[in-house]
């Protein structure tokens, strides 16, 4: 008769594919030694994400505890609206770098503000750790901390790398204690306004690799008691807003605080300073640097007053440069193109330049000035391989297409894919 257990590591190989990771150790882990061997790779990558409750007791019971020096990337949702967190601190609070003494990454998704600086709280005492994810932070109307008490607490846990992701509440970095965060070399964040992160380049001092998004408007005058000094740690560089409307001068005020750049990223927006799209300036502009790699991506808005800007196209070599039907708008980029984050309008997005020489890159597209009309987003969606996440805003005034199934009463919509590879 065949056990299961006999069963070749091959096919129990094939049964981990549809289990989660909390199955897998429920189910699996203490029968016999050769299946605790099958599943190593789930006992130093563990995952608690949508867990029924009685596993998760179980598993911070009877098996975490036997794992935990085992353990090097720990993933640690907030499901069930806090109480899985909780769950957890109550097993561990008093311990957890007792448990999980080399444990190198950690990743916290989907928490609220206050079971997030609850779990901080208890981060501080690690030695190997050395990055934190913290994904789709959000708030709610119950929420008795500030968002900037949490945030310099998650400052202050000794870790080389902090990454915060696009789903996550946009940070406002004040500082008012004047604290230097020379731990942190590689910093992925959300940030309010440009002040912000003027601010940020004077606080982090050994910071090697920013990624940096801007997601408000703001008057163009930076605030007076900012100071400017250089950042001489920072190698590499993104710059990511599509909202702020940029002009030469706020752009270089940024580049010039980091003389040693050899990697640059940028991705903005304007709608006046057509000296972003002057291909001999923004070479003067990037020439202050040893760059090794360049990214420069603008997209540029006209205004009624605004001159031609075919003139510009010729200041270029190796761009791509994409002028929408109605000639109100213009992507340009250059080639090779390497950015992964981008936010368009529709009617550049289904232009076949772009789906020709970019569609395959992105990862985060954000698609603006959309009809109702889910369907004509489809041929979008087809080119972009790597597409991990796509939001819509829907103008309900555009006119659809007559053929296409249609949003109803929908004005934002967001998508996460998933493809098999």
């Amino acid at each position: 008769m065949l056990v299961f257990e006999n069963l070749p590591n091959e096919v129990h190989l094939l049964i981990h594919r549809y289990l989660s990771c909390a199955d897998i150790l429920y189910s699996f882990y203490g029968l016999n030694i050769r299946l605790n061997r099958l599943i190593k790779r789930f006992r130093t990558n563990v995952v608690l994400c949508q867990i029924e409750y009685k596993q998760l007791n179980s598993i911070c019971q009877s098996i975490l505890p036997l794992i935990g020096t085992d353990i090097f990337n720990l993933v640690i949702s907030n499901d069930w609206k806090g109480v899985l967190s909780k769950v957890f601190l109550n097993y561990f609070s008093n311990k957890i770098e007792l448990v999980f003494p080399n444990l190198r990454k950690l990743i916290l998704p989907t928490f609220r503000m206050t079971s997030l600086m609850l779990l901080v709280d208890h981060l501080k005492n690690f030695k190997q750790l050395n990055e934190i994810k913290i994904m789709s932070l959000y708030e709610t109307s119950q929420e008795t901390i500030q968002i900037e008490d949490l945030f310099e607490k998650i400052l202050s846990i000794h870790v080389k790398s902090l990454i915060f992701d696009d789903d996550t509440l946009a940070l406002s970095f004040q500082n008012a204690k004047s604290i230097i965060y020379s731990h942190i070399e590689h910093l992925v964040i959300e940030l309010k306004t440009i002040d912000d992160l003027h601010r940020l380049l004077t606080s982090f001092s050994q910071l090697k690799s920013l990624d940096v998004s801007i997601v408000e408007p703001q008057p163009q005058t930076i605030e007076e008691t900012i100071q400017f000094e250089s950042n001489l740690s920072i190698k590499s560089f993104r710059l990511r807003s599509f909202l702020y409307l940029w002009n030469v001068e706020t752009l270089s005020l940024i580049l010039k605080r980091m003389p040693n750049l050899d990697e640059l990223f940028i991705e903005i927006c304007t709608n006046n300073d057509t000296r972003l799209l002057d291909g001999t300036q923004m070479s003067s502009l990037f020439s202050l640097f040893t760059l090794k790699t360049l990214n420069y991506s603008i997209q540029f808005d006209y205004f009624e007053e605004t001159n031609s800007t075919e003139a510009f196209r010729s200041t270029w070599n190796d761009v791509l440069w994409i002028e929408n039907e109605t000639k109100t708008t213009i992507l340009l980029t250059n080639l090779p193109i390497r950015s992964q984050h981008l936010y368009l309008p529709y009617s550049i997005a289904i232009d076949s330049n772009y789906l020709r020489n970019y569609s395959n890159q992105v990862r985060f597209l954000t698609l603006y000035e959309n009809s109702c009309r889910l369907a004509e987003i489809f041929p979008i969606l087809n080119q972009c391989y790597q597409l991990e996440r796509l939001v819509l805003r829907i103008n309900e005034e555009i006119s659809p297409s007559k053929t296409s199934s249609c949003l109803r009463k929908t004005k934002i919509l967001i998508m996460f894919l998933s493809r098999n590879h």
